[in-house]
């Protein structure tokens, strides 16, 4: 049975149980690092972590966004160990008491920074969906309760769904989404330029 995280509320007034932080996890960081342009958030380590979830679940909040970012970037992803730290330690001391969706892409990862395997200046979509699969089904093995593209490539949510069946997940939950915006510059090489693409926070 497909649990509901976000049951329709016929009030149609705005309360906390909807509403989803973004959180950021940094390998390079030790504590803590603000995010120019993005609010109060910042950059977390995966030890510091813990102590921002306790914060907003004492405000209330109980849903998670998690973007993960390791230090070491790959041409062909497939090491995701350090994700599957960072979630299972979250998951393994909250449980059940917060919602935890974790944002998936190859952007933080790949060498070139872009949200695709590129080979020749192109996106290789069939090494692309491998490694979103390998990435998505490493999240649900530690302990994610959504996954949630956000590579904006063709038939990803399709493909993740037939990987979730294949490999005993058919009930995990995807949120799709497509609205990318510029944040955490220094994640990506000065090689990369994605200006064409991403929209300013300000316009989310």
């Amino acid at each position: 049975m497909i649990k509901n995280y976000f049951p329709i509320d016929q009030s149609k007034s705005l309360k906390k149980k909807i509403l989803i932080q973004p959180l950021f996890v940094d390998q390079k960081v030790k504590n803590s690092k603000e995010i120019k342009g993005l609010g109060d958030n910042k950059s977390w380590s995966s030890s510091s972590i813990i102590k921002a979830i306790e914060k907003d679940l004492k405000k209330g909040i109980n849903n998670f966004l998690l973007f993960i970012v390791p230090n070491k970037k790959q041409k062909h992803p497939e090491d995701f160990s350090f994700h599957y730290e960072v979630i299972r330690k979250i998951k393994n001391y909250f449980g059940k008491d917060i919602v935890l969706l974790i944002d998936t892409c190859l952007c933080s990862i790949t060498v070139d920074g872009h949200c695709g395997v590129t080979h020749k200046k192109s996106i290789d979509l069939n090494k692309t969906h491998y490694s979103l699969g390998l990435a998505a089904n490493t999240y649900l093995e530690a302990g994610a309760d959504i996954i949630a593209p956000s590579d904006m490539m063709k038939n990803t949510t399709k493909y993740l769904r037939k990987i979730f069946v294949q490999n005993g997940f058919s009930n995990s939950q995807i949120m799709s989404y497509s609205t990318k915006f510029k944040i955490l510059p220094e994640i990506f090489p000065s090689i990369c330029s994605r200006l064409s693409t991403m929209c300013e926070p300000h316009f989310l």
